[in-house]
């Protein structure tokens, strides 16, 4: 089980390259590309996701932990909170966990994503940025992805805080200070763009058919 608290911004097209270089300012990691599969669940407070290729096959249910919660993580910069619980397990064949679920008729929206992630310890207030690929089970993740969904692209930025739940919103808060108080970000992060990924994927709904699979 894993605990994380998120903040995340959809925009719609390409990364811009103003944003690859605020992001290049640290140490981030490669890019690295992979296709998850979502359940296009009816809540938004739930969600399943698969990754079926590659050596990180892996299962995931995510539940939301409380309401969404509008923040303020610095001047201008304002977002969707979000609290998460988190079940997981490699290699889990998708079958084995449908079974458990009330339907299995729901479809699956396969989304593209090209990942890039910096990763950060807070220790006393005192912010540092370590190893993207570094193991930590307390810390705060940044990441930049760039989205493709059939022939439509979107991209995000989205902060997680992991660890013990009671010290993850103020560590957030202390990264994105950190961050955005050195480099003011290039596009403007406003509430209207925040959402987890459960909210943005509903937009790709049945109206959408060309989006979705039912295949497993």
């Amino acid at each position: 089980m894993h605990f994380s608290t998120e903040v995340r911004w959809f925009f719609a097209g390409a990364v811009p390259a103003d944003v690859y270089r605020w992001f290049a300012h640290g140490s981030p990691s490669a890019p690295a590309t992979r296709t998850d599969g979502y359940l296009m669940m009816p809540s938004a407070a739930v969600g399943i996701k698969r990754r079926t290729a590659g050596k990180n096959a892996l299962f995931e249910v995510k539940a939301q932990r409380g309401g969404d919660e509008p923040v303020q993580l610095a001047s201008g910069v304002t977002g969707v909170l979000n609290h998460w619980v988190k079940w997981s397990q490699q290699d889990a064949p998708t079958q084995q966990w449908l079974d458990h679920l009330p339907t299995t008729d729901l479809p699956w929206l396969n989304v593209t994503k090209t990942r890039q992630l910096r990763q950060f310890s807070v220790t006393h207030k005192r912010v540092t940025e370590v190893d993207p690929e570094a193991s930590q089970d307390e810390g705060v993740q940044l990441e930049l992805t760039a989205l493709a969904v059939g022939h439509e692209t979107a991209w995000t930025l989205g902060f997680e805080a992991f660890g013990t739940p009671l010290l993850l919103p103020s560590r957030l808060f202390h990264v994105a200070g950190h961050l955005f108080g050195a480099s003011p970000f290039p596009q403007h992060l406003a509430t209207p763009l925040s959402c987890a990924y459960p909210t943005w994927l509903a937009s790709f709904d049945s109206k959408r058919p060309d989006h979705l699979a039912v295949s497993i």
